[in-house]
Protein backbone atom coordinates (compact mmCIF):
# COMPACT_ATOMS: atom_id res chain seq x y z
CA UNK A 1 0.00 0.00 0.00
CA UNK A 2 1.38 3.39 -1.04
CA UNK A 3 0.51 6.71 0.60
CA UNK A 4 -0.95 9.01 -2.05
CA UNK A 5 -1.44 12.08 0.16
CA UNK A 6 -1.79 13.24 3.75
CA UNK A 7 -4.36 15.84 4.74
CA UNK A 8 -4.32 17.83 7.98
CA UNK A 9 -7.70 17.83 9.71
CA UNK A 10 -9.06 19.53 12.81
CA UNK A 11 -8.50 18.34 16.38
CA UNK A 12 -5.05 16.85 15.81
CA UNK A 13 -6.23 14.48 13.11
CA UNK A 14 -4.79 13.59 9.73
CA UNK A 15 -6.28 11.75 6.79
CA UNK A 16 -3.85 9.30 5.23
CA UNK A 17 -4.93 8.38 1.71
CA UNK A 18 -3.48 5.17 0.29
CA UNK A 19 -3.85 3.89 -3.24
CA UNK A 20 -6.27 1.28 -1.89
CA UNK A 21 -7.94 2.91 1.12
CA UNK A 22 -7.85 5.91 3.49
CA UNK A 23 -7.76 6.37 7.26
CA UNK A 24 -8.40 9.25 9.68
CA UNK A 25 -5.68 8.95 12.29
CA UNK A 26 -4.12 10.71 15.25
CA UNK A 27 -1.51 13.27 14.19
CA UNK A 28 1.05 11.74 16.56
CA UNK A 29 1.45 8.89 14.08
CA UNK A 30 3.16 11.21 11.59
CA UNK A 31 6.35 11.11 13.63
CA UNK A 32 5.98 7.57 14.98
CA UNK A 33 5.67 6.03 11.52
CA UNK A 34 7.48 8.73 9.54
CA UNK A 35 4.56 9.16 7.15
CA UNK A 36 4.96 10.94 3.83
CA UNK A 37 3.39 10.76 0.33
CA UNK A 38 4.96 7.96 -1.66
CA UNK A 39 5.82 5.80 1.35
CA UNK A 40 4.99 2.12 0.88
CA UNK A 41 3.61 0.17 3.83
CA UNK A 42 2.56 -3.44 4.23
CA UNK A 43 -0.96 -4.37 5.34
CA UNK A 44 0.47 -5.45 8.69
CA UNK A 45 2.17 -2.08 9.18
CA UNK A 46 -1.03 -0.23 8.36
CA UNK A 47 -3.02 -2.41 10.75
CA UNK A 48 -0.45 -1.73 13.50
CA UNK A 49 -0.62 2.00 12.77
CA UNK A 50 -4.41 2.06 12.93
CA UNK A 51 -4.36 0.18 16.22
CA UNK A 52 -1.81 2.58 17.70
CA UNK A 53 -3.93 5.47 16.46
CA UNK A 54 -6.86 4.08 18.42
CA UNK A 55 -4.64 3.93 21.48
CA UNK A 56 -3.64 7.58 21.12
CA UNK A 57 -7.28 8.62 20.63
CA UNK A 58 -8.49 6.60 23.60
CA UNK A 59 -5.66 7.89 25.80
CA UNK A 60 -6.44 11.52 24.93
CA UNK A 61 -10.15 11.03 25.63
CA UNK A 62 -9.41 9.30 28.93
CA UNK A 63 -7.14 12.16 30.00
CA UNK A 64 -9.86 14.67 29.16
CA UNK A 65 -12.39 12.57 31.08
CA UNK A 66 -10.34 12.51 34.28
CA UNK A 67 -9.30 16.15 33.95
CA UNK A 68 -12.69 17.31 35.27
CA UNK A 69 -12.51 15.19 38.41
CA UNK A 70 -10.74 12.05 39.68
CA UNK A 71 -12.06 8.78 38.25
CA UNK A 72 -11.62 5.12 39.09
CA UNK A 73 -10.18 2.64 36.63
CA UNK A 74 -13.66 1.09 36.41
CA UNK A 75 -15.22 4.43 35.42
CA UNK A 76 -12.56 5.13 32.81
CA UNK A 77 -12.91 1.63 31.39
CA UNK A 78 -16.70 1.97 31.10
CA UNK A 79 -16.38 5.37 29.43
CA UNK A 80 -14.02 3.93 26.84
CA UNK A 81 -16.35 0.99 26.24
CA UNK A 82 -19.16 3.45 25.47
CA UNK A 83 -16.81 5.05 22.95
CA UNK A 84 -16.55 1.56 21.38
CA UNK A 85 -12.78 1.16 21.54
CA UNK A 86 -11.31 -2.33 21.34
CA UNK A 87 -10.89 -3.96 24.73
CA UNK A 88 -7.17 -4.47 24.11
CA UNK A 89 -6.82 -0.72 23.52
CA UNK A 90 -8.81 0.07 26.65
CA UNK A 91 -6.71 -2.29 28.76
CA UNK A 92 -3.51 -0.68 27.49
CA UNK A 93 -4.78 2.84 28.16
CA UNK A 94 -5.97 2.06 31.69
CA UNK A 95 -2.69 0.30 32.48
CA UNK A 96 -0.74 3.34 31.25
CA UNK A 97 -2.88 5.76 33.27
CA UNK A 98 -2.40 3.68 36.43
CA UNK A 99 1.36 3.51 35.88
CA UNK A 100 1.51 7.28 35.31
CA UNK A 101 -0.51 7.87 38.51
CA UNK A 102 -3.38 9.52 36.64
CA UNK A 103 -5.57 6.79 38.14
CA UNK A 104 -5.09 5.58 41.71
CA UNK A 105 -8.04 3.65 43.11
CA UNK A 106 -6.65 3.44 46.65
CA UNK A 107 -6.12 7.20 46.80
CA UNK A 108 -9.56 7.69 45.29
CA UNK A 109 -11.10 5.58 48.07
CA UNK A 110 -9.29 7.60 50.75
CA UNK A 111 -10.24 10.94 49.23
CA UNK A 112 -13.86 9.82 48.82
CA UNK A 113 -14.06 8.77 52.46
CA UNK A 114 -12.61 12.07 53.65
CA UNK A 115 -15.04 14.00 51.45
CA UNK A 116 -18.21 12.13 52.50
CA UNK A 117 -17.60 11.01 56.09
CA UNK A 118 -19.45 14.12 57.31
CA UNK A 119 -22.48 13.14 55.27
CA UNK A 120 -22.70 9.34 55.30
CA UNK A 121 -21.87 6.35 57.45
CA UNK A 122 -19.25 3.78 56.50
CA UNK A 123 -21.75 1.30 55.03
CA UNK A 124 -23.01 3.91 52.56
CA UNK A 125 -19.51 5.05 51.66
CA UNK A 126 -18.32 1.49 51.07
CA UNK A 127 -21.39 0.77 48.95
CA UNK A 128 -20.76 3.86 46.84
CA UNK A 129 -17.11 2.94 46.36
CA UNK A 130 -18.03 -0.56 45.25
CA UNK A 131 -20.41 1.02 42.76
CA UNK A 132 -17.43 2.88 41.33
CA UNK A 133 -15.54 -0.35 40.87
CA UNK A 134 -13.22 -0.09 43.88
CA UNK A 135 -12.38 -3.60 45.08
CA UNK A 136 -12.37 -4.94 48.64
CA UNK A 137 -8.60 -4.74 48.99
CA UNK A 138 -8.46 -1.09 47.95
CA UNK A 139 -11.38 -0.20 50.21
CA UNK A 140 -9.74 -2.10 53.06
CA UNK A 141 -6.63 0.03 52.75
CA UNK A 142 -8.63 2.98 54.12
CA UNK A 143 -9.26 3.12 57.87
CA UNK A 144 -12.95 3.99 58.08
CA UNK A 145 -15.24 4.43 61.04
CA UNK A 146 -18.61 6.01 61.71
CA UNK A 147 -18.56 9.44 63.29
CA UNK A 148 -21.19 9.45 66.04
CA UNK A 149 -21.26 13.25 66.15
CA UNK A 150 -21.97 13.40 62.43
CA UNK A 151 -24.85 10.96 62.79
CA UNK A 152 -26.21 12.98 65.70
CA UNK A 153 -25.97 16.27 63.82
CA UNK A 154 -27.78 14.75 60.85
CA UNK A 155 -30.48 13.52 63.21
CA UNK A 156 -30.93 16.98 64.73
CA UNK A 157 -31.10 18.55 61.30
CA UNK A 158 -33.77 16.07 60.25
CA UNK A 159 -35.97 16.02 63.39
CA UNK A 160 -34.81 18.85 65.67
CA UNK A 161 -35.57 18.81 69.40
CA UNK A 162 -39.12 20.11 69.33
CA UNK A 163 -40.70 16.83 70.38
CA UNK A 164 -41.98 15.69 73.76
CA UNK A 165 -40.71 12.13 73.80
CA UNK A 166 -39.21 9.40 71.68
CA UNK A 167 -41.56 6.47 71.41
CA UNK A 168 -41.17 3.17 69.62
CA UNK A 169 -42.44 4.58 66.32
CA UNK A 170 -40.10 7.56 66.46
CA UNK A 171 -37.13 5.35 67.24
CA UNK A 172 -38.03 3.30 64.19
CA UNK A 173 -38.08 6.38 61.96
CA UNK A 174 -34.75 7.59 63.30
CA UNK A 175 -33.14 4.19 62.90
CA UNK A 176 -34.40 3.88 59.33
CA UNK A 177 -33.15 7.34 58.43
CA UNK A 178 -29.66 6.79 59.83
CA UNK A 179 -29.51 3.31 58.33
CA UNK A 180 -30.26 4.79 54.90
CA UNK A 181 -27.40 7.18 55.52
CA UNK A 182 -25.15 4.15 55.95
CA UNK A 183 -24.49 4.16 59.69
CA UNK A 184 -23.91 0.92 61.55
CA UNK A 185 -26.38 -0.53 64.07
CA UNK A 186 -24.14 0.24 67.07
CA UNK A 187 -23.75 3.85 65.98
CA UNK A 188 -27.48 4.24 65.48
CA UNK A 189 -28.20 2.75 68.91
CA UNK A 190 -25.82 5.18 70.61
CA UNK A 191 -27.22 8.16 68.74
CA UNK A 192 -30.84 7.23 69.50
CA UNK A 193 -30.04 6.91 73.21
CA UNK A 194 -28.19 10.21 73.16
CA UNK A 195 -31.09 11.87 71.42
CA UNK A 196 -33.54 10.40 73.89
CA UNK A 197 -31.50 11.68 76.83
CA UNK A 198 -31.37 15.16 75.29
CA UNK A 199 -35.16 15.20 74.94
CA UNK A 200 -35.67 13.91 78.48
CA UNK A 201 -33.46 16.62 79.94
CA UNK A 202 -35.83 19.29 78.63
CA UNK A 203 -38.48 18.25 81.14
Amino acid sequence: MIIVKIENLRRNKIKVVFDEDSYVLNQKLMADYYLYPGKEMSSEEVASMVHKGQYFDAYDKAINYIAYQPRTSFEVRNRMLREEYDKSVINSVVAALVEEKHINDEQYALDYYESYRKKYGVFRIVSNLKGKGINESEIGSVQMEDDEDVAYDLLLKKYGKDIDEIGFEMKGKISKYLSQRGFAFDTIKKVVNRYGNEISEKF
